[in-house]
């Protein structure tokens, strides 16, 4: 199968774990901002992306574009950056995430010195490394992990990215083959891990990369064992991790030739990154079980997984997958007796230069198998002694391994690592310690003052951006006013008059009709206009109505004595737009009489204006807080906007009349005397 060593299983634990965890925390603990609200900011938006990196990259992207934005210097935009790259690597868009990720080098090489730039450097490389990893370039990889690891970044930022470029470094050596320097490097993260009191989460990868290379030794004793440790805490992992071990597990038995066995776990992993179209995870377990269900004789399966995963490791080009692939596929192809199939197979993705000694054992084996079926036994013959030497080299490998992991217990004692890590943390401690009390010196002098002046001025500035906030509201709450009034029906009534005016009754209409244009235009550009002002609007409008209503239309019109109409302030088009959707919607298509009544009188501290005509009534299901259409709609938000400043509020009602009073509609408005229009 694509067993664990190609890329650790492509190397998702790089995605799922080490991603997250070492090559994006260049923007964690250590950064160090002039501005601490910006910081928690930036912090905040890249935390949440780096959470969510294994399974929503859109989100992600959307996070890091916010931190890009609030960036307030070059370094940040960096650190964020780097995370992008992060989220194309988990997509298996390797170009992309390359190309970002140097951006990021070249800007690290460029700067000076510091703890910042050295921290975003080292996991600028360990990124690096882990893209070689996915391309298959293990030399590369294993250069740039090394140069991050030779910047060792000290204190805090220690804890967060060494031990994961060993384990990086230990996959690397594995995905080659060197088990011995595989099993060094993963001793030395443990024993990094232990000194700085992180194994309770730093454990599983390693304990789970050790299971890894004792597996590959043929250790199955010892591999269980430290496969076991590092599950204890599996259901508290990531999904990354949770799928790399669940498809490692299937490997385990896979090598053990207990295939029954094998098939649940693959089909676990393969269940935990599906629903999040992780595609790269997905046709990788699709692969693993085609292999599974080849040996378990279930060809149709194998065909049908093997068809799709190699659809997908083709378009991606990926040299170890489709060299396993074509070895599964001619072993489907033999087994159903289609031996010149086989053989076609048997020669693409021939070349082993970069494979994994387990995978070309593999299709060793599968070519012993065809020529002895072919009845070409000394082709077979030669197949089988290749399969011995690559065994052969496993077990000098083994010796070699056991070799270096006593030499690594006697010279890399975990105390003495211990204490130096915290001299080097202690000795940057102290020296970090002098600046901030002379800084502090300096600084306290001024920090209440300026902290004073702050206060006032972010006071200032929140309530001048309250005050522009509120006058666009408004600004677009009358916009939309204007544009939202229906100009098409004046238009059309004068262009009516002009085309059929013969007498002087035409022409007094078409003066009627001038002036509601002026009346339009003038209480279109106000927020509020005198009751007056606006029955008269009403009245020139009904005018120009009356005619196209026919003869069956009655106007009923009663404004009490005792209102002010020309003192009262009302919200401009508050009496016009019921009066027109109720000639509109209400009474333009009713037969027989037609009956609109407005009226206008005083209630408690204020007027009460009602609209009532005799039509089809309030539709059915609309709200009344919501209106019926565009106007309504547009006096419900304004009255809106105006209430909250006022502590007597503008009441707008609309409902339908009961059957048993005539039917109709029924508007009914109060509005205060004493109303500000002052926003």
């Amino acid at each position: 199968m694509v067993r664990n060593n190609f890329w650790h299983t492509l190397h998702f634990r790089a995605v799922g774990y080490l991603l997250v965890l070492a090559c994006l925390v260049s923007c964690g603990k250590a950064t160090s901002y002039s501005d601490s609200s910006n910081r928690a900011q930036v912090d905040s938006l890249l935390s949440e992306a780096r959470d969510s990196l294994s399974g929503n990259t859109a989100f992600v992207r959307a996070q890091v574009d916010s931190a890009m934005r609030l960036a307030k210097d070059s370094l940040q935009y960096y650190e964020a950056l780097q995370v992008r790259a992060g989220s194309y690597l988990v997509e298996s868009s390797f170009d992309t995430a390359s190309r970002y990720n140097r951006q990021v080098l070249l800007f690290c090489l460029k700067q000076k010195p510091s703890a910042r730039v050295t921290f975003l450097l080292a996991s600028a490389y360990n990124t690096q490394g882990i893209y070689n990893q996915r391309v298959g370039t293990l030399d590369s990889a294993i250069f740039y992990f090394r140069r991050a690891y030779e910047l060792k970044p000290t204190g805090e930022q220690l804890r967060e990215i060494v031990p994961n470029i060993l384990i990086n470094l230990a996959d690397s050596y594995m995905m080659q083959g060197n088990l011995t320097n595989a099993a060094c490097y993963f001793r030395r993260a443990l024993f990094v891990s232990d000194s700085l009191q992180i194994t309770h989460y730093m454990g599983f990868p390693i304990y789970f990369g050790l299971g890894q290379v004792y597996m590959n030794l043929r250790d199955f004793d010892l591999s269980d064992r430290y496969f076991r440790m590092a599950e204890k805490t599996l259901d508290k992992r990531r999904l990354g991790e949770r799928f790399t071990f669940c498809n490692n597990r299937g490997n385990y038995y896979y090598y053990k030739k207990e295939y029954a066995q094998a098939l649940p776990w693959f089909r676990k992993a393969r269940a935990l990154v599906l629903p999040r179209h992780i595609d790269f995870s997905v046709y990788l377990c699709e692969l693993n079980l085609s292999d599974i269900f080849l040996k378990l004789n279930l060809l149709d399966s194998a065909q049908l997984y093997a068809d799709r995963s190699f659809k997908f490791f083709s378009a991606i080009k990926q040299p170890t997958a489709l060299y396993y692939l074509a070895t599964i596929k001619a072993g489907i192809a033999l087994k159903q007796n289609r031996k010149d199939v086989a053989r076609l197979l048997f020669s693409t993705y021939s070349d082993t230069v970069g494979i994994e000694p387990n995978i070309i054992s593999i299709r060793h084996k599968a070519l012993q198998e065809y020529y002895e079926r072919t009845g070409e036994y000394r082709l077979a013959y030669q197949f089988l002694k290749r399969n011995n030497q690559l065994e052969e080299k496993v077990q000098s490998e083994q010796v070699k391994n056991r070799v270096a992991e006593m030499d690594m217990r006697y010279r890399q004692d975990t105390s003495l690592l211990r204490r130096d890590l915290v001299i080097e943390t202690k000795e940057e401690e102290v020296g970090t310690l002098r600046q901030t009390r002379f800084l502090w010196v300096l600084a306290s002098l001024v920090i209440l003052l300026a902290a004073t002046l702050i206060y006032f001025y972010m006071r200032k500035q929140r309530d001048l951006q309250r005050i522009r906030h509120f006058d666009q509201v408004v600004k677009l709450r009358m916009q939309s006013i204007r544009n939202r009034i229906s100009p098409h029906f004046i238009f059309n009534v004068l262009n009516r008059k002009i085309v059929t005016a013969e007498d002087e009754q035409e022409q007094a209409e078409l003066r009627r009709l001038v002036m509601l244009l002026r009346k339009s235009l003038e209480i279109s550009e106000q927020l509020s206009v005198s009751l007056e002002q606006e029955l008269e609007f009403v009245q020139t409008y009904l005018a120009l109505e009356r005619e196209s209503l026919g003869a069956d239309f009655s106007l009923s019109w009663e404004v009490e004595k005792e209102v002010r109409c020309d003192e009262l302030l009302v919200p401009a088009m508050i009496v016009q737009i019921p009066v027109e959707n109720a000639i509109k919607h209400g009474l333009r298509g009713k037969d027989g009489a037609k009956v609109l009544s407005v009226s206008v009188g005083r209630l408690r501290n204020g007027v009460q204006i009602q609209i009532k005509d005799n039509g089809s009534g309030f539709q059915q299901g609309a709200s009344s807080s919501k209106g019926t259409g565009t106007g309504l709609r547009v006096i419900y938000q304004t009255i809106q906007l105006l209430n909250a400043k006022n502590e007597e509020h503008i009441d707008f009602q609309i409902s339908t009349i009961p059957d048993g009073r005539g039917g109709g509609t029924l508007v009914v408005i109060y509005i205060p005397a004493s109303y500000s229009y002052v926003i």
